[in-house]
């Protein structure tokens, strides 16, 4: 993604291509903000929750 930071606007076949690490950057600040101004946050309930330790050992290999 750097290699292409200088060129600007970068564009495939007519498509404009985002700079992925200004657009996940982007997004966190706007996580951080909707939770200051709301209070709402990631759920950890029903299909995400947090693993338990016996699921993340299995999924690790351990």
């Amino acid at each position: 993604m750097l290699l292409f930071s200088g060129m600007q606007p970068f564009t495939v076949n007519g498509a404009a291509v985002l700079e992925g690490i200004a657009a996940t950057v982007r997004m966190a600040e706007m996580v951080v903000a909707t939770h200051r101004i709301t209070g709402v946050a990631a759920g950890r309930s029903g299909q995400y929750r947090l693993a338990s330790q016996g699921a993340i050992d299995d999924f690790i290999g351990g």
